[in-house]
């Protein structure tokens, strides 16, 4: 609620012109002038634009780096064709042109970002699993197969809603423990995948066991299975058998505490 207090203030003052010269008002003659909060809007669009960067930032830092960047340079530019605005170049048109191409480029960025995830999770989907493969080739040093427990009886017996939630909480947990280098997909209904980049084994079996306890943590179960070190398609098939071994290991487990699971998958 405390984001949106600078803009309702910024259209108070803006709209206040058609009573009071307090922001701006234009002499007979048609001149512009600022009146004594003439720099108001600037500085409300300011205080947005560093709150973006501070976020586009901080989103390189727990997730994509190179999409971070984007966001970065429209901030920046934004930024500087305010900058140029304010050293009183209002009649220059590199300055509209500017800030137009950013509201321009923006609009593309995130309709690009849309078709590159998952609606329901936000994580990044098939098509891209598949881009990615090719993208990164040899900067892939590890695999990661999960396959969520229970979604079916979630589904059958709560309701689809319920299972919805329940593969939302746990791609919460798989974003939380995954590193910069790492892209988590959605490729399937209760079908994820991770792609480690530049990690060595131990590093990514810490990944795992991070995800495990979080996924735990939340409430609902996940199988996992991961490998390292091969080619890609192998390390894929690899993981992929190791996650179905997990998945067997925990209606054992369950099977032997007295709980089916049989209905459960």
């Amino acid at each position: 609620m405390l984001i949106v207090i600078p803009a309702i203030v910024n259209i108070i003052f803006s709209f206040s012109c058609f009573f009071t010269d307090i922001v701006f008002t234009f002499d007979p003659d048609n001149t512009f002038k600022r009146g004594v909060l003439g720099y108001e809007p600037y500085i409300v669009s300011g205080i947005y634009l560093l709150l973006l960067l501070f976020l586009s930032i901080r989103y390189a830092t727990h997730h994509s780096a190179k999409e971070s960047m984007m966001m970065i340079f429209i901030t920046v530019a934004s930024m500087g064709s305010a900058y140029f605005t304010l050293r009183g170049y209002e009649s220059n048109t590199i300055v509209d042109h500017t800030a137009g191409a950013m509201i321009l480029i923006y609009y593309l960025f995130i309709y690009a970002q849309h078709t590159k995830r998952d609606s329901l999770t936000g994580l990044y989907n098939r098509q891209s699993y598949y881009s990615d493969i090719n993208r990164y080739g040899d900067e892939i040093s590890g695999v990661i197969s999960i396959d969520m427990n229970e979604l079916k009886w979630l589904n059958d017996t709560m309701g689809h809603q319920a299972g919805d939630d329940g593969i939302v909480a746990v791609s919460a947990c798989f974003s939380k423990n995954a590193s910069s280098g790492d892209r988590v997909y959605r490729v399937g209904g209760d079908e994820f995948f991770v792609l480690c980049r530049r990690k060595d084994r131990d590093e990514v079996a810490q990944t795992v066991a991070d995800m495990r306890r979080s996924v735990d943590e939340s409430g609902y179960s996940c199988a996992f299975g991961y490998s390292t070190g091969k080619s890609i398609e192998d390390m894929i098939k690899e993981a992929d058998a190791f996650m179905s071994e997990d998945k067997e290991r925990i209606k054992a487990d369950s099977k032997a505490k007295g709980i089916n699971l049989n209905m459960r998958d």
